[in-house]
């Protein structure tokens, strides 16, 4: 939302204000939470197409996007909520690639 911004821009004009900055943690960790749930969800998109592919070729693509989404995720998240399912899903796609 909006409240991050608006947020900065009133420390901006206002940079001593106590409140002000007790509250900006707070907002940015709901950012990247927000964020990281946003990702995930690609994620477990990539996932889900891979289990319903119906030929060989379209599992391999959709396994390969899985795992490459699911590095994304763990490369742009240092404290992911979602970083052992998205170290499951590389060790899986990992091995079933190799195979």
């Amino acid at each position: 939302g909006a409240v991050l911004p608006n947020l900065e821009a009133a420390l901006e004009s206002y940079p001593d204000n106590r409140e002000l900055k007790s509250m900006l943690p707070k907002w940015e960790k709901a950012r990247q939470n927000q964020l990281d749930e946003r990702a995930w969800k690609s994620v477990e998109e990539q996932w889900a197409r891979y289990e319903k592919a119906d030929t060989i070729e379209l599992k391999l693509r959709y396994l390969e996007r899985a795992k490459a989404f699911a590095q994304h995720y763990l490369d742009s998240f240092a404290d992911a909520k979602h970083q052992d399912e998205a170290e499951s899903y590389i060790e899986t796609a990992t091995k079933k690639l190799s195979l």
